[in-house]
């Protein structure tokens, strides 16, 4: 029993083409298949029962940048799984689609980088999220060029910190964010 969800990925079993978010029964000798689509960028493959994998300080779960973890699929890997019994759905709820939100943000703790024309642009123009992510950071659609700096030392970093690289592109950093940075952070979700 398998079920896949995720961005716009074609599912393809035994040759027929199906939709996302979707569940299925696959038997032995059965194929499936995803791939990337036109659009999106992220996608889980689920399985109904436990996966016989290593397990890491009661995880099978594996964080792919370290390695730390279960184990890393490779590309002609048998996976065995324990299947439990109940009742599958054909169909999976996609979660709902955010509309915009109105977020606040806490000028700093590095403003004093950017001309208050920049910061003045950043706060007034509306921000979009881009499909360039990861669990580290998200490149977002405010571009706030910084005044030169030179010898900004490397500090602390907390998600949810908007930090702007040299390319003036801006970065909200997420779960996975680097500890310490040296990029000038023009504000903080608050």
């Amino acid at each position: 029993r398998l079920a896949w969800t995720g961005g716009d990925f074609a599912a393809v079993v035994d040759g027929q083409a199906r939709g996302i978010w979707q569940g299925a029964t696959i038997s032995a000798g059965q194929t499936i298949s995803i791939r990337a689509g036109q659009s999106g960028n992220w996608g889980y493959l689920a399985f109904g029962g436990t996966l016989a994998t290593n397990v890491w300080l009661g995880s099978a779960s594996t964080h792919r940048l370290s390695g730390l973890g279960g184990g890393t699929l490779v590309d002609g890997q048998s996976i065995t799984a324990e299947m439990r019994d109940g009742p599958l759905g054909t169909t999976i709820a996609q979660p709902l689609q955010d509309q915009g939100s109105v977020l606040g943000i806490v000028i700093g703790p590095q403003d004093r980088h950017f001309k208050a024309a920049a910061i003045d642009r950043f706060l007034s123009t509306p921000i979009e999220a881009t499909a360039n992510f990861d669990r580290m950071g998200m490149v977002i659609s405010a571009a706030v060029p910084p005044d030169p700096v030179l010898g900004l030392v490397s500090e602390p970093a907390t998600g949810g910190a908007i930090q702007i690289d040299g390319a003036g592109r801006a970065v909200l950093l997420l779960a996975d964010h680097q500890t310490t940075g040296g990029y000038p952070k023009i504000g903080i979700l608050g």
